[in-house]
């Protein structure tokens, strides 16, 4: 996320050069099958840290475009997504999807100057509000506001019935109004959509885990974690809340040695 930081505001000059030809021929991509995950500022669910191979393994070549940031958020690969996204606009390229990524990316991070202005060069290249409509969710989540990031979120929903993203952001907002059964429903519906967005599985995963959860729900909540640590291994926060776990599962020497092979320093891919 650094790369992105440093670039944003460049990146939002350049894509200021290209906007006629939005608004000229907009093809918006259906969302691709998959979406995000633990704690932020309104929803302890939301966690979009870098993962330990940062930005590398997506890095823009030649031909990246909003599809290719939209394939990475449907594992739940937000550093790389906003990377790709980033790239994108700096090169000047006339690219919805990743003007609308990028858009998402900035109020992730709470960057509510870089969303605001995306958000007004969106209402200009969307033939139809909702990447604009997802991004105003998002910042209305990070200023505490879950119920008016639903209306957002329920916006999209009426002419998107099932976008995984909107889905999986409604998710975040019905937690932050501790509606967590409807929270868990949600998500889930994210996962018969994208089954490889880590975020959805770890999301539904800390809620099944309660203080007071039953055997069987932390077992599930354990078989989901560990599925969301094989989509994305270097993403300590699943490694964490899966050594968490197995601790409280009685798998005591699992934990330990997941916290010795991935929390006690960078994450040794093999």
């Amino acid at each position: 996320m650094t790369y992105f930081l440093s670039n944003a505001q460049r990146a939002l000059l350049a894509v200021s050069a290209g906007l006629g030809l939005l608004c000229g021929q907009v093809v918006v991509a259906a969302p691709v099958a998959s979406a995000p995950s633990h704690k932020q500022a309104t929803s302890p669910l939301l966690e979009f840290a870098a993962s330990a191979n940062s930005t590398t393994d997506l890095m823009v070549q030649g031909g990246a475009s909003g599809g290719m940031a939209l394939n990475a958020i449907s594992r739940g690969r937000w550093s790389n997504a906003c990377s790709i996204a980033t790239n994108v606009l700096a090169r000047k390229v006339a690219d919805v999807d990743a003007l609308g990524v990028f858009a998402l990316c900035a109020a992730i991070r709470n960057d509510a100057a870089a969303a605001s202005s995306a958000i007004e060069r969106l209402r200009e290249a969307e033939p139809s509000a909702y990447y604009g409509l997802l991004t105003q969710g998002i910042l209305e989540l990070k200023a505490g506001s879950p119920e008016r990031a639903e209306a957002a979120y329920k916006t999209v929903l009426r002419s998107r019935t099932a976008d995984p993203l909107a889905l999986y952001f409604s998710g975040e907002a019905l937690h932050a109004r501790r509606q967590d059964a409807e929270a868990i429903g949600t998500f889930r519906a994210v996962l018969k959509i994208w089954p490889d967005h880590a975020p959805a599985l770890t999301a539904v995963a800390r809620l099944l885990a309660a203080p007071n959860a039953s055997k069987e729900s932390l077992n599930e909540a354990l078989v989901l974690t560990e599925r969301a640590t094989t989509i994305d291994p270097t993403n300590q926060a699943h490694w964490r809340l899966l050594a968490e776990l197995c601790d409280r599962t009685g798998q005591q020497s699992r934990a330990n040695a997941i916290a010795l092979q991935w929390l006690s320093g960078p994450p040794k891919v093999k």
